[in-house]
């Protein structure tokens, strides 16, 4: 397989799993604080944001920042799969 389509397999990997242990944590964390801490979370959020939602141009401007960063760090994990690999490539060739 091109040793680009594995790095970025590698990336999304690893970034799935770090998003699974902090989907993991959150979960954990309300589950010990218990249901009434977190209906109370939910309350104040619903409030502060659902109710009065920011302007379109806000959200949008929020959502293009966040999903160029989080591409931002996918490319860079990527990289850094790649070039690992082509070091461990080059290695194996010297011997």
């Amino acid at each position: 397989m091109n040793r680009h389509v594995t790095s970025r397999i590698a990336a999304a990997v690893l970034l799935g799993i770090i998003g699974g242990f902090l989907i993991h944590h959150d979960e954990a964390k309300w589950g010990a604080r218990g249901r009434d801490a977190f209906m109370a979370h939910e309350m104040h959020r619903f409030e502060s944001t659902m109710a009065d939602p920011p302007p379109v141009a806000a959200a949008i401007f929020g959502a293009t920042v966040l999903v160029v960063g989080v591409l931002g760090i996918y490319e860079v994990v990527a990289l850094g799969f790649a070039a690992l690999l082509a070091a461990k490539i080059h290695s194996g060739e010297n011997q």
